[in-house]
């Protein structure tokens, strides 16, 4: 068995060379010589040696390997340290520090798990300015809690097609559609980058089963159930005890949602300077929303079409007027409408446990269950109305939709509606004599 020296510092020396070569083919070839050609990204073998030992000094040992870059150059790189494996350690991190210099992608390669290339995807969606900050923690939260746990620790090119297949369809039975959806979306978006980097030859999710997305039933509050939950409402703000005020949160809030039909962060986005209730057609300017960690305002909606001005009932410009009479902020117009102790904006989750209260109240009073109840609920029962009342472009213009399928898909409750007496036609069909 082999003692080797005890360690000792040692200076460390770096012979870096390059050659540029062509681009390699596909699939390795061996050089004339009989070598084999590297591969990007790859080093080849490393061999340990010991250096020539000069007369009084300690005996050298030296690691030496190739290694190829993703641009095509060859790198003969060679570390020296008193020790062996100290050896292979500093030439093992000197070629992952020169790839991380010179390549982009030198963290990547076709062994790398499945959990470090979802790192990478992350990394890309969060610098692109096309993607919002909530869209990126959607990403984020399903690829932690579903991909990770069950396929994070396997290396990217040990799953193949049955594999994927059974996992997709694994979550769709575990987690539902919606989940297994978005799972096989960004796995399928995730290994289209592994084969653009040259990591893979192919896409396994593409051969998995698609997962169609579950039809939406949309469902409008009755009558009956948003006076309960304004009396809830109106019970919970008229109640005084220690602590802070609520400042009439969800009363106000309601009554913005409904005068408005305007999403919850629209809502929180509000500032006094986008309201108009001095003139003769008061109006509401919808150009911002509120996105989460920390609450923020975000200068633009969730789309273009959603940039929109609103005229408002006489019965909101009330509520808002009495609120502003309240507020100790208002005299700053570009303060929030809706906000926390300290002026900030307040979150949708923060506002949603006040939210939970006030329908458990009006779900007791009703003797129903109101767990549906959420303040989306209340946009699709004013697109519901205004359908009935109007036609499917008025409502999707007051909510704000580039196209009005979205509002029918997604928004208007489908009710069995009373059409117009054909009998009598349908009689002289049946009966032409």
């Amino acid at each position: 068995m082999t003692t080797y020296a005890a360690k000792q510092p040692a200076k460390e020396q770096a012979h870096i060379s390059a050659t540029n070569r062509s681009t390699d083919a596909p699939v390795a070839r061996r050089l004339p010589g009989g070598r084999p050609r590297i591969r990007p990204g790859e080093t080849g073998r490393i061999r340990v040696g010991q250096t020539a030992n000069p007369r009084g000094s300690d005996t050298q040992w030296y690691a030496r390997a190739r290694f190829r870059d993703y641009d095509g150059a060859v790198h003969d790189m060679r570390r020296e340290a008193a020790d062996p494996a100290d050896a292979r350690e500093r030439l093992v991190a000197a070629i992952k520090s020169f790839g991380r210099d010179v390549v982009r992608h030198a963290d990547l390669s076709k062994d790398m798990t499945v959990t470090q290339l979802s790192a990478y995807f992350l990394r890309a969606v969060e610098a692109d300015q096309n993607v919002s900050a909530t869209t990126y923690r959607g990403y984020a939260a399903n690829l932690k809690r579903t991909v990770v746990p069950v396929i994070g620790s396997r290396s990217i090119r040990s799953i193949d097609i049955v594999d994927a297949d059974n996992f997709v369809q694994s979550l769709k039975k575990e987690r539902g559609d919606l989940t297994a959806r978005l799972s096989r979306q960004l796995l399928r978006r995730m290994y289209d980058d592994a084969r653009r980097l040259g990591l893979l030859q192919d896409n396994p999710f593409h051969a998995t089963k698609s997962v169609k997305r579950p039809r939406p039933v949309p469902k409008a509050a009755t009558d009956i159930q948003l006076e309960a939950f304004k009396k809830a409402a109106a019970l919970r703000d008229s109640r005084r005890g220690p602590g802070p005020s609520n400042n009439f949160v969800v009363s106000d809030m309601l009554a913005v949602l409904i005068g408005t039909g305007c999403r919850l962060g629209e809502a929180l986005a509000l500032r006094w300077r986008d309201l108009d209730l001095e003139s003769g057609s008061p109006t509401v300017t919808i150009c911002g929303t509120v996105v989460q960690d920390p609450p923020r305002r975000q200068p633009h909606t969730k789309s273009e079409a959603g940039m929109r001005k609103l005229r408002i009932p006489q019965s909101l410009v009330v509520v808002l007027r009495a609120r502003k009479a309240r507020d100790l902020e208002s005299t700053d117009d570009n303060a929030a409408v809706f906000h926390t102790r300290t002026g900030g904006w307040i979150s949708s989750s923060n506002f949603g446990r006040s939210w939970r209260r006030v329908r458990e109240v009006a779900s007791r009073e009703l003797d129903e269950d109101l767990s549906w109840f959420t303040p989306h609920s209340v946009r699709r029962t004013i697109a519901t109305r205004i359908f009935e009342t109007h036609d499917l472009d008025a409502a999707a213009a007051q909510l704000g939709h580039a196209s009005s399928d979205i509002t029918r898909i997604h928004y208007v409750e489908r009710k069995v509606v009373t059409r117009p007496d054909m009998s009598a036609i349908l009689e002289q069909i049946l009966r032409p004599d």
